[in-house]
């Protein structure tokens, strides 16, 4: 064989080992490929069931969904309670509130001064607990007596009279009532005080009788003239 001979199949022998390594090559990716478009199909298709099982997942219990629309109904009325319109309300309402408290510290604190303007709401006070002494005095140690005198039967009667005012008063007269059982009035006559004048702290003793008094008569009720 020729120098020039063996060069040439050399270089034909190269060539040929070139284009078997290049069909090789080619064919290796071919499979490559087709081995990774098999892996990644039932990938797909598992990825569709598994974003399918977490919806699923994320889909919300009836109690847990109650909950929620129990926080945003919170959360919204927290929002309109803070606009301008909520706030002027509650503002509305506050100020409602004082005045009708200042109302009634002024109907009960001042109710002397109001029955002496109005006599027909002593019933309404009276109705309510608020008994009212327009007149500034008050009775106590209301006493009474049966007795004969001179073969007559003799009803004698003793209380006191105190001052409840901060100012002098002129003393008014007395009206004193015998009641029957049911607390109607039978009989009725007036006493003067033997003072004409009261001042505040001062008690005055009242002293009266009648004779023959009615034998219906089971207690007495003491009042001053022209009080309600």
């Amino acid at each position: 064989m020729e120098p020039g001979d063996g060069g040439q199949a050399n270089s034909r022998d190269v060539q040929e080992h070139d284009e078997t390594s290049k069909n090789i090559d080619e064919d290796a990716l071919d499979a490559a490929f087709e081995a990774v478009e098999k892996e990644n199909w039932p990938a797909k298709s598992s990825g569709a069931k598994f974003n399918k099982g977490a919806k699923d997942k994320n889909r919300l219990k009836p109690g847990e969904a109650a909950r929620q629309r129990a926080d945003m109904e919170w959360r919204k009325n927290t929002i309109n309670r803070s606009m301008p319109r909520a706030r002027m309300r509650r503002v509305v309402r506050i100020a409602g509130a004082v005045v009708l408290t200042l109302v009634i510290v002024f109907i009960v604190v001042f109710r002397v001064s109001i029955i002496r303007a109005f006599p027909e709401l002593a019933d309404v006070y009276q109705a309510v607990g608020l008994g009212v002494n327009i007149v500034g005095l008050e009775f106590s140690e209301v006493k009474t007596l049966r007795s004969l005198e001179n073969g007559v039967e003799t009803l004698k009667i003793s209380a006191g009279i105190s001052s409840v005012s901060s100012k002098p008063m002129d003393m008014p007269r007395v009206v004193i009532s015998l009641l029957d059982d049911n607390g109607v009035s039978i009989f009725d006559w007036s006493v003067t005080p033997r003072a004409s004048m009261i001042v505040p702290g001062e008690w005055i003793e009242l002293n009266t009788q009648l004779s023959a008094p009615p034998e219906e008569a089971r207690s007495i009720r003491l009042a001053f003239e022209n009080a309600s």
